[in-house]
């Protein structure tokens, strides 16, 4: 048993369908298999490092939470500039609340 499905022995056979309508079955049916994209890669402990080391200049940490918050390359360093943002305000308002 050379051939599993043996499809050499008709070769000449052409399928048409007779059926007055189309299936609709699983036409829209969404693709499972393509989960993963180029912007879900998982962030590597290096990429983490530099951007923690980059968090404690002090200009710089601003400019970076921002730029991850509003464009990032990546879902999870979007959640985190987003994140952070949140963070900084809630600290920021509550510092402006207690010392006046």
């Amino acid at each position: 048993m050379s051939n599993l499905y043996n499809t050499d022995h008709n070769t000449n056979f052409k399928h048409t369908n007779n059926y007055k309508y189309e299936s609709s079955y699983r036409k829209n049916d969404i693709k499972r298999d393509n989960y993963h994209n180029d912007e879900d890669y998982a962030v590597g402990i290096g990429m983490w490092l530099v951007i923690l080391a980059c968090m404690t200049i002090p200009v710089l940490n601003i400019v970076l939470i921002i730029f991850l918050a509003v464009a990032p390359p990546n879902k999870t360093l979007g959640n985190f500039g987003k994140a952070s943002l949140i963070l900084f305000g809630i600290v920021f308002f509550l510092t402006l609340l207690l010392n006046a």
